[in-house]
Parts: C-alpha cells; sequence; structure tokens
C-alpha cells in the first residue's frame, strides 16, 4: 500500500516569500524540472489573485491582505507556512493526468477544510519526479478582546499572526486526518512516533537522483545480458543447422560405401572426405577457448 506525504516548513521573512514564489511559479530556472513538462503545472486555489509573472507579487499581496486586517508583526513572526502534499512514487504509476488531477482536487478540498481563509495558494507540479502539491498559508488568525471602562464592557474583534497553534501535536492529529481523507485513495498515513527525520529537498532530489542513475546502470547490464543471450541463441541455431548438413553428407556418402561397389581406391577416398566432414564439423561446433582474462564469444 502506498503512503501519504506531508511536509511543512514556516517563512519568517517576505525574502522566503519571493523565493517560494520564484520555485512555485516557476519564475526561475531550476535543475530539477523537465521544462518540457512545467505547461502540465496548474494552480488550483489563488483567492488573493498573486500574479503568478512576478517573483514579489505574492509577499506583496500577503503584506496588503495583513495590512487591510490590521495585523500587528512581531518579530520573528512566522509571516506564512508552506505545506508539500505527495504520496509514494508508485501510487502514481500507470495514473492519467485527469487521475492525478482528481487526486490534487482531493488534497485542495482537506486543506480548505482544515485551514479555511487561511489557504491562499495551491500548485500542482507534474514536471518533477513525483506529483506534489505546494500550499501556502498566511498565519493570521481571529480574537475577540474583552474590554472594560467607565461605561461598560465591550468586545472588540482583531487579528494577530499565530503559527504555533499549527505545532507538532496539531501537525500530528493533522497527518491523521490527511490519512482519513485518503484512505478512499487507497493511501494511509506513516507509523506516528517512528523518529523519521525529514530530509532537506535537495539531499531528497540527491538521493532520487542517485536512484536514478543505478535504476539505468542495471537496465543496461540487462541489456548487456540480453544482448549476449540472443548472440548465443543464434549461434546454437546456426551450429545446428551445420551439424544436420554435415550429417546429411555424411548419410550421403555412407550410403554411397554401402549401396555400391566401389573399388578399394574409392572406398578409400570417401572414408576420407567422411572423416574430413567429422573433423570439420567437430571444430565448427566446439568452443574456444576464451583469451586470458577475458569473456567467452
Amino acid at each position: 500500500m502506498s503512503y501519504n506525504i506531508m511536509r511543512t516548513k514556516k517563512i519568517k521573512d517576505r525574502s522566503a516569500i519571493t523565493s517560494t514564489a520564484a520555485h512555485n511559479f516557476r519564475i526561475r530556472q531550476q535543475g530539477n524540472i523537465d521544462e518540457t513538462r512545467s505547461h502540465l503545472n496548474r494552480v488550483l486555489w489563488n483567492p488573493m489573485q498573486v500574479n503568478l509573472k512576478h517573483a514579489d507579487a505574492l509577499q506583496k499581496a500577503i503584506t496588503g491582505h495583513y495590512e487591510k486586517l490590521g495585523v500587528k508583526e512581531r518579530k520573528n513572526s512566522v509571516l506564512a507556512q508552506e505545506y508539500i502534499i505527495s504520496a509514494s512514487p508508485e501510487f502514481f504509476e500507470g495514473l492519467s493526468e485527469e487521475q492525478v488531477g482528481l487526486w490534487a482536487e482531493h488534497q485542495v478540498k482537506f486543506m480548505k477544510t482544515e485551514f479555511g481563509d487561511n489557504l491562499q495558494i495551491a500548485v500542482l507540479h507534474l514536471d518533477e519526479k513525483t506529483p506534489h502539491l505546494h500550499f501556502l498559508l498566511s498565519c493570521e488568525e481571529k480574537s475577540v478582546k474583552r474590554y472594560k471602562n467607565q461605561k461598560g464592557e465591550f468586545f472588540k474583534e482583531g487579528f494577530s499572526l499565530n503559527a504555533k497553534r499549527w505545532g507538532p501535536e496539531f501537525l500530528k492529529n493533522l497527518h491523521t486526518r490527511h490519512a482519513e481523507h485518503n484512505q478512499i485513495l487507497g493511501l494511509k498515513r506513516g507509523k506516528p512516533n517512528s523518529g523519521a527525520v525529514h530530509k532537506p529537498l535537495k539531499e531528497h532530489y540527491q538521493e532520487l537522483n542517485q536512484k536514478e542513475q543505478e535504476l539505468i546502470k542495471g537496465l543496461e547490464k540487462q541489456k548487456a545480458q540480453e544482448e549476449i543471450l540472443k548472440k548465443a541463441k543464434q549461434m546454437i541455431t546456426k551450429a545446428k543447422e551445420l551439424l544436420d548438413h554435415q550429417y546429411q553428407t555424411i548419410m550421403e556418402l555412407l550410403d554411397i560405401v554401402l549401396k555400391k561397389d566401389l573399388t578399394p581406391e574409392e572406398e578409400k577416398k570417401v572414408t576420407e572426405i567422411m572423416q574430413e566432414q567429422l573433423k570439420e564439423t567437430k571444430q565448427r561446433v566446439s568452443p574456444s577457448a576464451p583469451p586470458k582474462g577475458g569473456n567467452p564469444p
């Protein structure tokens, strides 16, 4: 059975938001993508109508969003949070682009349910080794504060940045809910508290490239073995045809010896021809010794 994959990271400065947008919107060149498939990528959610052609448009949209809500940023505030969702590579084997699109829509539905208005961007990437989704969340949280003065008690609604609510316990439960949501697709949750550590994306790509090279070498070795086997079969067929021919020749000569009256000289000549045929047959079908340190032909 294939597994759900979900990773997350906090973004604490605007330059990091711009860098994330440049990657997700394919604004900068990248070595780990297949540019011939980049046109298949899709933006599935963009309520702020971010301009996808400018890397800084995302951080400007989020900044304007916070200003509109009256959010006061604090030092070291988490400005945004990114989630990456995928599945085991074997899950996507044999799926059409339409089926992968349905899987992606199913994940967007989950994130909308979980994060509501905080969900600002959802991008499907189909130009890397495994289909996956990038989600970007804004971190505002609505709160209602209670005030009291001489005129009495009143309440005021406001917003502040709060990514702490998406802490370890929340993420643990989120993974469980994500597995339940994807159970219908045959996906399951990884083992909780397994101690597994998420590797940096760069290291992950290096491992994928290494596995790809190992696979290519294995296929090349298999192809070479298949070619050797093919040649061996051809040699066996050729030897069989030669034996059949030589056998027929010897039988014809033997028939001459048995059915016809030959002079001693003629019989001697036929016998010599038969012996020569047998010798030639033996030489042709006997494998030659391979050169020292080499392989047989």
